[in-house]
C-alpha cells in the first residue's frame, strides 16, 4: 500500500490496478513550433520534401506576420524577414524516440536546405553562441541517410503557425527571397612565378624587378621607368623604396 497526497493506493500489477482498471494514458502534448536557440543543437528528420513560408516584421523583439497590402504595421515598408515552417520530428536525447514539431526555418537555414532536403533525411540543426557580440545564424548539417522501419506521415503545419501569429487568414505561400548560394571549388592550375622568399615588396617576376632596378641604377626617373615597363607609379615607387631600405640596412650592418 502506498500513499499519494495523503490517500492510500494499492500498487499496480502489470500496468493495471488489482481491480483490472487500465491506468490513465500518458498526457498528450500539443504540436508546437520549434525554434533553434543560441547554443542549441538538435537532430531532426524531415517528414516532407516541402515547406511553406511567409513574410514577417521584427517588432518589439518578436516576429509579426506581414499580410502584404493588408499589413497593419506602420513599419510595413521597412525591412522584412522570411520565415518558413516544415513538419519534422526531433530526436529525444539520442534514443529511438522522435517527437513531432513544426520546425521554424530562417532565411539562412533555408539556403542550407534548399534543393536538397527530402522526406526521411536526418539533419543536425544548430546555432552557435554569439562571437564577439555578433549573433550567429541557424545552420544545417546533413547526416547519413538511414532506412526507417517506420516514418510518420507528414502533417499540416498551417494551423500551428496561424495559432503562433494569431493570424487566422495567414497563408504559407511565400518563398525565401534570398538568391541561391553560389557554390565554388578550388581550381588547379600552374603555380605562380616564384618570388624570392625574403622579398616583401610588390609581387612581380624577378626578371621584371631586376629590369626596374637596372633602370633606376641608370638614374632614370620614375616616369621614365613607368613608360619603359608599363607599370603604375605606385608599384615602381614601392619597389624602389623597398630596395633602398634594404640597401640602407646592409650599410648599417656593414654588409656593403
Amino acid at each position: 500500500m502506498s500513499t499519494v497526497n495523503g490517500a492510500a493506493h494499492k500498487p499496480k500489477v502489470n500496468g493495471k490496478t488489482p481491480h483490472g482498471v487500465e491506468p490513465a494514458p500518458a498526457p498528450r502534448l500539443a504540436l508546437s513550433v520549434k525554434r533553434v536557440e543560441e547554443g542549441e543543437s538538435i537532430i531532426v528528420r524531415f517528414l516532407s520534401d516541402e515547406y511553406g513560408g511567409c513574410i514577417t516584421h521584427y517588432i518589439r523583439k518578436r516576429s509579426e506576420y506581414c499580410a502584404g497590402e493588408k499589413c497593419r504595421y506602420q513599419c510595413h515598408k521597412e525591412r522584412k524577414y522570411w520565415k518558413g515552417y516544415a513538419p519534422v520530428e526531433v530526436n529525444i536525447d539520442g534514443t529511438n524516440k522522435w517527437r513531432p514539431y513544426v520546425l521554424e526555418l530562417t532565411e539562412h537555414l533555408e539556403l542550407d536546405l534548399r534543393g536538397i532536403v527530402r522526406r526521411g533525411q536526418v539533419w543536425r540543426i544548430y546555432r552557435l553562441h554569439p562571437v564577439e557580440g555578433e549573433k550567429q545564424p541557424v545552420s544545417a548539417e546533413r547526416r547519413p541517410d538511414q532506412q526507417w522501419s517506420s516514418l510518420t506521415p507528414p502533417f499540416d503545419v498551417l494551423p500551428v503557425v496561424r495559432q503562433l501569429y494569431h493570424e487566422f487568414e495567414l497563408v504559407l505561400n511565400k518563398k525565401n527571397p534570398l538568391p541561391p548560394r553560389i557554390v565554388i571549388t578550388d581550381a588547379e592550375a600552374d603555380a605562380p612565378v616564384k618570388i624570392e622568399a625574403d622579398y616583401c615588396g610588390p609581387e612581380m617576376p624577378i626578371e621584371q624587378r631586376e629590369a626596374i632596378l637596372a633602370l633606376r641604377r641608370e638614374r632614370k626617373s620614375i616616369r621614365e621607368i613607368m613608360d619603359a615597363t608599363g607599370l603604375p607609379g605606385e608599384i615602381v615607387r614601392s619597389l624602389i623604396a623597398y630596395e633602398e631600405a634594404v640597401h640602407t640596412k646592409m650599410l648599417a650592418d656593414g654588409k656593403v
